[in-house]
Formats: C-alpha cells, sequence, structure tokens
C-alpha cells in the first residue's frame, strides 16, 4: 500500500477470515527501492524485515504483536513457538 512518502507492508489473515491481529512496517519510499529483499510475513502476529548493511552485514527487524494475557494457552504458545522458530532458525539465514 502506498501512502505519501511512505509504503506500508503489513501480515495478517485473509479478509474471509476473523482480523484480531496483524503487523506492518512503514518504509519511506526512497528506502523501497534500494532494498534487496523486503519483508517475510511469517503469520498476522510476526515479520520480518532484513536490511543491508555495510560489508556483507544484514541488520534484521522483527514486528511483533503477542497475544493478550487474557488468550488461550494453545494461541499463546503457538505465538512463541514461531517466534522462537524466528529467531533461532529464520534470522539464521
Amino acid at each position: 500500500d502506498v501512502g505519501t512518502d511512505y509504503t506500508f507492508f503489513w501480515s495478517d489473515r485473509p479478509k474471509a477470515e476473523r482480523r484480531d491481529a496483524g503487523v506492518a512496517f512503514a518504509i519511506r519510499n526512497d528506502i523501497v527501492g534500494r532494498l534487496p529483499c523486503l519483508l517475510q510475513g511469517i503469520n498476522d502476529r510476526l515479520m520480518s524485515l532484513r536490511l543491508p548493511l555495510r560489508g556483507y552485514k544484514f541488520a534484521t527487524i522483527l514486528s511483533a504483536y503477542a497475544p493478550a494475557m487474557t488468550r488461550s494457552d494453545a494461541l499463546k504458545d503457538k505465538f512463541y513457538e514461531d517466534l522462537h522458530a524466528l529467531l533461532f532458525t529464520g534470522l539464521a539465514n
């Protein structure tokens, strides 16, 4: 989605499903065109953005929206399993 000076990237559920979560990044348009790889939407609660630095190094930024404490244990467990997998396997690439 393109705004005035920023492009918005988000990860959520399909329109046919209930949407009670979603994560996003807003990136300045002049930066978007210089990114070799953009974003990875893991699910409606997790996204990662890999930014190139100097000398073959990268910075990875996460956008995360954890379930509230009142949500089911199964939903919270799934979120933290996905976050753990992203931190310890997905970021290693």
